[in-house]
């Protein structure tokens, strides 16, 4: 058994518009009906600029993510090299003699 009979296509669909004496429904709008049609025109058109926004928007999203991505590694790779003059700077500093001072107060282990 065949869960579909038949498939429509472009073919399936009539020649020609509906008879207006036959289906008056069709064209009879009233006021309201063309208000509201008005109003969702607007509205379609309004959602249409607003993605077209977000789309641009998006795109410079993306190029902003890739330049921080960029940063961010540039970054890392001054890390080592500072990370590494830090240690000398620091070793350094042991190294070389600190002056003592004689005084009364206890010292801390």
């Amino acid at each position: 058994m065949h869960l579909v009979d038949h498939v429509g296509c472009a073919n399936d669909l009539p020649d020609t518009l509906p008879d207006p004496d036959t289906m008056p429904h069709l064209l009879a709008m009233d006021e309201g009906e063309i208000e509201t049609l008005e109003a969702m025109g607007g509205f379609l058109a309004t959602l249409h600029e607003t993605n077209a926004l977000l789309v641009t928007l998006n795109t410079q999203v993306v190029a902003l993510s890739h330049e921080f991505a960029k940063a961010e590694r540039n970054l890392s790779a001054l890390s080592i090299p500072f990370r590494s003059t830090m240690y000398e700077v620091a070793m350094r500093e042991e190294k070389q003699p600190r002056a003592s001072y004689a005084t009364n107060s206890p010292k801390l282990a």
